[in-house]
């Protein structure tokens, strides 16, 4: 049985991303991984929206080797060099029950749409959270409102020099 993950940064203010979509505000702490290269080590396929695949082209090459990735578009998707993506139209709880079977880890990237999604689809999934110490009073917030509520756990926090804070939660089972 699958397991899904998000591992994401935030500001202060609960924000993944500016109000254009871009994260260069990350660019401050990237000298650090904060765990991502064991993360992405165990991750077995990716999920992620359309505009944070759009996103990630701008980087200039597909930043997650061969890792196969979902993205959940309605639109034709034209593929990266090099990256091993296919696009998912369908509802997301056939999304979630086909990822549910494999015995991986499923990172869901983002955004805070899809993230809502995927969870209100019975996606369940450990939180790691990435606390950066910067305040943007505005952009795209983490959390969007959804049908499903939660209970987690916190199961390990770390706190880095440059004011990062790392926080790792899991679901707690429901009653």
């Amino acid at each position: 049985m699958a397991t899904f993950a998000i591992y994401i940064a935030q500001s202060l203010d609960g924000f993944i991303a500016a109000d254009d979509g871009s994260v260069e505000w990350l660019d401050h702490f990237s000298s650090f991984d904060y765990g991502f290269d064991q993360f992405l080590d165990g991750v077995g396929t990716l999920v992620m929206g359309r505009r944070t695949y759009d996103q990630i082209l701008t980087f200039g090459e597909w930043p997650y080797g061969q890792h196969p990735a979902v993205v959940v578009t309605s639109k034709p998707l034209h593929a990266m060099p090099g990256a091993n993506v296919r696009a998912h139209h369908g509802d997301l709880k056939e999304l979630v029950a086909s990822l549910s079977a494999r015995d991986e880890l499923v990172w869901i990237v983002g955004g805070a749409e899809l993230i809502a999604g995927m969870i209100a689809a019975g996606a369940a999934p450990r939180l790691e959270l990435h606390i950066m110490p910067i305040l943007m009073g505005s952009g795209v917030p983490l959390w969007k409102p959804h049908a499903t509520r939660g209970r987690y756990r916190l199961v390990r926090k770390s706190a880095y020099d440059n004011g990062v804070v790392s926080l790792n939660y899991v679901p707690m089972e429901q009653p």
